[in-house]
């Protein structure tokens, strides 16, 4: 059965694990439609839209 589950979170750990499709807003618009797996480990990307890695990526 196939299903879609819309999920808000600010949690990006829980975003990884749990979703195969990633939205980004930045001030109401969106800066990023795609794949979770890939825009998640973009530290870079992540910072401009004043976003932080997710812990588990991130350095101790």
């Amino acid at each position: 059965m196939d299903k879609t589950v819309v999920i808000v979170t600010h949690d990006l750990d829980l975003a990884y694990e749990f979703s195969n499709r990633c939205i980004l807003l930045n001030n109401g618009e969106v800066v990023f439609d795609g794949r979770s797996k890939e825009v998640l480990k973009d530290e870079a990307f992540l910072k401009d839209n004043n976003l932080d890695l997710p812990l588990m990526f991130r350095k101790v």
